[in-house]
């Protein structure tokens, strides 16, 4: 195991040297790729235009999807599924949002459209994830990074990593740990920018449990409304809210090494993970298995050209090295050393 992120992988200088040249060359492929895409659809550097109309997208399907549901034109679980495939897309422009790529001139826009992502999500506070994402592509894979170790990486994956995968909230499970190896983190700010969906959340949870507990003789301590209003807000808010989280913090924990790689290097913080059994789960967080490593190549990249780009130069990725379908990096902890 790494002691304070420190990598204890043993790299020949010669072989350090060839991943530094791969990972230049991977870099200026995926650049080239991005201006050839923009270069024959130039309605791609429109960057807001585009962001700002996948919002509204997203905002008229929710509001179809539960249209649909509230009228019993879908049933429950696809209504799950709409809403989770949606919430899935929003949290793209919230990543993006975080990286200034639309609307960078204007901060009462993006300010607004991250109130309204945070609303559609039921998750944590987008002011708090810049921070942390942000700290993210600085530290990735050590113990600064605030992002992965509250999902439990560079941990045995136990009850902790799986309630952490499960709940959109469980990461509190890490807040001692983190702030053991890094007394930079605070636990009670963290708490006080997450507390508003966090009381939101678990209180719709505890009331449909309520809901489907009680006796029908005592449903009376509530008018009706009250009891269908929380069926219904479960059904459009807090599972799929679920679906998605499970989705995107299961693959950003297989994808993602920690602890023992060197710092600030590429090659070591992701791999590709495009197995075919995990097809249902990257369509509720958006290929995010397949695609992630590219983003750490290249930040300032929107998801939709991200995702254009990466089909032509996986093949590079593969050829230079790029771990693939690692699907035993759960049970190492997420650690690269295949060899204890």
């Amino acid at each position: 195991m790494a002691i304070n992120g420190e990598s204890h992988l043993n790299i020949a200088a010669d072989t350090a040297e060839k991943i530094k040249v791969s990972n230049r060359l991977i870099r200026s492929e995926l650049l080239a790729e991005s201006r050839r895409l923009k270069s024959e659809h130039p309605w791609l550097n429109r960057q807001d235009l585009i962001g700002g109309s996948i919002l509204v997208a997203v905002l008229i399907g929710i509001a179809a999807s539960a249209t649909a549901y509230l009228n019993e034109v879908v049933p429950a679980a696809l209504a799950v599924l709409l809403m989770a495939f949606l919430m899935s897309i929003a949290h793209e422009l919230e990543h993006d949002l975080i990286h200034d790529l639309y609307f960078a001139q204007s901060k009462r826009l993006q300010n607004l459209m991250m109130l309204i992502i945070w609303l559609v999500k039921l998750h944590a506070n987008p002011n708090w994830r810049r921070t942390v994402h942000l700290r993210h592509h600085g530290f990735s894979g050590q113990m600064e990074d605030w992002e992965e170790r509250l999902l439990g990486l560079g941990h045995a994956l136990g009850w902790r990593r799986i309630v952490a995968l499960i709940s959109p909230f469980g990461s509190g499970l890490f807040f001692k740990a983190v702030a053991k190896s890094d007394r930079e983190f605070s636990a009670r700010s963290t708490t006080r920018a997450n507390f508003p969906t966090f009381i939101v959340f678990h209180a719709l949870v505890g009331a449909e449990i309520l809901n489907f507990l009680l006796p029908a003789n005592l449903h009376d301590v509530a008018p009706r409304v009250v009891w269908s209003t929380v069926s219904a807000l479960t059904v459009l808010w807090v599972l799929p809210s679920i679906l998605r989280h499970f989705c995107l913090t299961l693959m950003t924990t297989m994808v993602h090494y920690s602890d023992d790689i060197p710092r600030n290097n590429v090659h070591f913080e992701n791999q590709i993970v495009d197995h075919w059994a995990l097809l249902p789960i990257q369509l509720f967080c958006f290929n995010f298995g397949a695609t992630h490593i590219f983003h750490h190549y290249i930040v300032q990249q929107p998801f939709y050209l991200r995702h254009l780009a990466a089909k032509a130069v996986r093949s590079t990725l593969l050829n230079e090295g790029c771990r693939h379908n690692d699907l035993r990096i759960l049970f190492r902890g997420n650690r690269w050393s295949k060899v204890a």
